[in-house]
């Protein structure tokens, strides 16, 4: 080999391997925001067919008052409250017991509890959030968000 032909074979080698680390780092990424999405999906599924479940089998909206929008619901005489805690975390607190329904690898924003319907009908409760993840992807902020929204009609 002549020093002009390694020099070739080495620029070529090292094209080679640039373009070979960047697919590299390009699948990870897909990877990551794969993985995020699937975790909001997750916890956004978890969290709605809670609710939903719940909210269906209350007897009565506590809060808020119909044609009024909220950031906390409270069913059954106060009993039951769904709220968004100071960390983004969507709980419930029954019976003097909170628990979380999403997980801390999400934020919940924009939480809106809107009582509709006429007096003396069931009512029919409108749920709507935004979920983002939390995670960084390569130290960069690259959220996942997704609105999510529901009703559910009182039986």
């Amino acid at each position: 080999f002549t020093l002009i032909e390694l020099l070739i074979y080495t620029v070529l080698f090292a094209i080679v391997l640039a373009v070979a680390v960047d697919l590299f780092f390009l699948s990870k990424t897909l990877e990551s925001r794969v993985r995020e999405q699937q975790e909001i999906d997750r916890n956004a599924r978890a969290a709605l067919l809670e609710m939903t479940q719940i909210i269906r089998g209350a007897s009565s909206v506590s809060s808020p008052a119909l044609g009024i929008s909220a950031n906390d619901l409270y069913l059954n005489s106060n009993a039951v409250r769904y709220f968004v805690n100071a960390n983004g975390i969507l709980q419930k607190t029954e019976s003097g017991q909170t628990a979380d329904l999403t997980s801390d690898d999400v934020t919940i924003e924009n939480l809106s509890f809107e009582t509709r319907g006429e007096v003396g009908e069931k009512p029919t409760v409108s749920v709507s959030f935004t979920i983002r993840t939390n995670t960084l992807i390569y130290g960069q902020a690259n959220y996942i968000t997704k609105d999510m929204q529901t009703t559910v009609q009182l039986r």
